[in-house]
């Protein structure tokens, strides 16, 4: 069986996500940034992101950081459960029209 894999690069277009179908097979490169429920709350409430994230990928994600050699180092990054940003996540979307969330567990009814 040949698996096709569709690649999408950053910023990614509205077109080019609706092009996409349940099931397929994405690898997505450029920039990708995470955020929990603190950076959520954070911009809902109107503040503004030190970075880009119009046409983005926001991916919630759960750090694990541990002091190396009087550093802190991230060690893992992998995902966090995708409901605890639902206070906020639809908001996001639509002010800086994110194309996509990666997480964990799917979004509530508010986000949908």
């Amino acid at each position: 069986m040949v698996v096709l894999m569709t690649r999408l690069e950053a910023p990614f277009t509205e077109a080019k996500v609706r092009a996409l179908k349940v099931g397929d097979m994405v690898e997505v490169t450029g920039l990708i940034y995470t955020g929990r429920d603190t950076v959520h709350k954070w911009l809902s409430e109107g503040n503004a992101p030190p970075v880009d994230l119009n046409n983005g990928i926001i991916y919630h994600c759960g750090p694990v950081v541990m002091k190396q050699k009087g550093e802190w180092v991230v060690t893992a990054a992998g995902p966090t459960t995708s409901m605890r940003e639902e206070p906020y996540q639809a908001g996001i979307i639509e002010k800086f029209h994110l194309r996509a969330v990666i997480g964990k567990g799917g979004m509530g009814e508010k986000t949908r």
